[in-house]
């Protein structure tokens, strides 16, 4: 059996309201295959302020190089602004522990 590496996002509409925690298999990231495992991404609409945020956790085996190419194709995705940056935090209390980041949606805009 081939030996895939997944990548858990929470996904967060700070407008709607919504979250949902998806699974990407980063070693086979495309844009198609985002599109199929988010299933919202038809009907994603944003004021243009998206964060992408990575949890720096000690435990992280991802590099450099596969986080690019996922905040690339969430960028490719979204249309609109995407600010990406690796945090120094753990997932939150009653969340996957194996999380990887946030996906923050319609963002209030920084002032």
């Amino acid at each position: 059996m081939e030996n895939k590496n997944y990548f858990k996002i929470k996904i967060i509409d700070m407008i709607r309201g919504d979250l949902m925690i998806i699974t990407l298999d980063y070693t086979r990231l495309t844009a198609i295959g985002i599109q199929k495992v988010i299933p919202i991404c038809t009907q994603i609409v944003t004021n243009g302020n998206n964060k992408l945020l990575f949890l720096g956790s000690k435990d992280s085996k991802l590099e450099l190089e596969p986080l690019y190419n996922i905040a690339v194709l969430a960028q490719s995705i979204l249309g609109g602004n995407l600010v990406w940056d690796i945090i120094d935090e753990l997932p939150k209390l009653g969340e996957p522990q194996d999380l990887g980041g946030y996906l923050i949606l319609n963002s209030p805009t920084d002032r």
